[in-house]
Parts: structure tokens; C-alpha cells; sequence
């Protein structure tokens, strides 16, 4: 069997980053159990087969609500682990009550290999540094996410307790409104990505922080004291700094 993270070997830089991620993956889970987990009798888990890349919904729908297949501190702790591909979790944004814990902007380059890719980054940078200042502003305590070195971007704000899934949706669907100062083509994706959940119906989760499933790269965080100097953290300093995050009031 391979060492792990033996696919990295090559590269020094991402090997150290990879290490402080397994390092800290019991706190990370714990963390993400508290403040992450709406609901734990279903997730998103990446597959790898073949060599290629899938996604697929966890348990089938014929073993959903039995709780045989939950998701647990070791499947958290393997995510952020992150010593394969097919460890990789996303988790739902609404509970099965209709509440959330946290919200999020999803600013995507779906591909970064279109001529202007380096401007369509810098406009989701933009967007997802303007929304943070704005929510900094109200008392709120944003996470700005590189979360594939590409131009994608996640802005993620834990709240303080579960609130109303209405409630939370009207409020992250007003913060992105204004996309198009930002010359955003297309509104970009909220979590929670519904107003209100039909019966039967599962609406997409998001990517949990961490290793990208494709890309050679670590989530890294904004740093809003770096002065220009350090403006992403990595690795350690990256995982402190969410681990710091502090859930905040939503005022309705």
C-alpha cells in the first residue's frame, strides 16, 4: 500500500499542507459535527472509478431513515484527512426540519480555461470580498474559501443556533442580489439553495472544506488583518482560522 499522500511527494509545498491537514482532522471533525452537520442521515460523497472523478447521494434511497449509514466523526475525520479522493464529503445546508446552521455563496469558474479566466476570478473575488466586508459590517464573521486555486470561490458564515430555512434563504438570496456590480455573469449559487423543501426532495449540499476532489489543492482562507502582505492562509494557519470562526445572530 502507498504512503499516504504519496501523490504529492513531488511537491514539497502541498505535501506540508496535506500533513496539517490529517494532523488536525479529529478537531476539524468535531468542529464540523457542531457547526456543519444539518442532518446526518444524509451526505454527498465523491467517487472515484476508473481513475475518473463522480458524485454521488448517500445511503440509496432505500436505506435513507433506517440510520444504518449515518454521517459520523470517522467519516468527518477521513474527509478532512483527506488521504483519497473518494474520502470526500459535501453535507446539506438545510435540516430535516427545515432549519440551518449556516449559510453560503458558491462564486464558481466552471472553466478556467476560457480566455478570460483570470478576469472572471478576479470578479469572484471581488464579489465574494464585497458580500464579506458587508456581513463583517452587520456583526457576522464570514469565511471567504479559495477552494480550488482556480478562480472558485466559497463565502460561508456560521450562525449561533438553527433558524428557519425561509428566514435564512430570503437573507442570502438578498446579500447576492446585487451580483451583477460585480460583473458576475449569472447569479451565483446560495446554500441553503431553497426557500422551502417539497417532500421527497433533496436539494444539492456543498463541499466541505479541505482537499479539492480533482485539483492538486487545499482550501485556503482569507486573511482580512494580512495588510496585503499574507492575503491567504494555508495549511495550519488556514485551518485555525476556521476552527476561530464565531457563529453569529441572525437578525431577521
Amino acid at each position: 500500500m502507498a504512503a499516504p499522500f504519496s501523490e504529492f511527494v513531488g511537491n514539497k509545498r502541498l505535501l506540508w499542507i496535506a500533513q496539517e491537514w490529517d494532523k488536525y482532522a479529529d478537531e476539524l471533525a468535531e468542529w464540523a459535527m457542531e457547526h456543519l452537520v444539518n442532518r446526518r442521515d444524509v451526505w454527498g460523497q465523491y467517487t472515484v472509478r476508473e481513475g475518473e472523478v463522480g458524485f454521488v447521494t448517500l445511503p440509496i434511497p432505500e436505506r435513507r431513515g433506517t440510520g444504518s449509514d449515518m454521517v459520523t466523526m470517522q467519516k468527518l475525520r477521513r474527509h478532512f484527512s483527506g488521504r483519497a479522493a473518494s474520502h470526500l464529503i459535501s453535507l446539506h445546508s438545510i435540516s430535516d426540519h427545515e432549519t440551518c446552521k449556516w449559510f453560503a455563496i458558491d462564486i464558481d469558474l466552471h472553466d478556467p480555461t476560457v480566455m478570460n479566466a483570470d478576469e472572471l476570478a478576479a470578479n469572484n473575488l471581488a464579489a465574494a470580498l464585497g458580500w464579506a466586508r458587508r456581513l463583517r459590517e452587520q456583526l457576522f464573521d464570514p469565511c471567504v474559501i479559495d477552494t480550488n486555486g482556480r478562480g472558485g470561490f466559497h463565502l460561508v458564515v456560521l450562525l449561533d443556533k438553527e433558524y428557519p430555512l425561509a428566514d435564512v434563504y430570503d437573507f442570502v438570496s438578498d446579500l447576492r442580489s446585487d451580483y451583477e456590480k460585480y460583473d458576475l455573469p449569472r447569479k451565483p449559487e446560495i446554500f441553503p439553495p431553497r426557500r422551502e423543501v417539497v417532500e421527497g426532495s433533496l436539494p444539492y449540499p456543498l463541499r466541505v472544506p479541505g482537499r479539492h476532489h480533482t485539483f492538486p489543492h487545499y482550501s485556503r482562507v482569507w486573511n482580512f488583518d494580512g495588510m496585503g502582505e499574507n492575503d491567504w492562509l494555508e495549511g495550519a494557519e488556514a485551518i485555525e482560522a476556521i476552527l476561530a470562526l464565531r457563529p453569529a445572530e441572525l437578525r431577521v
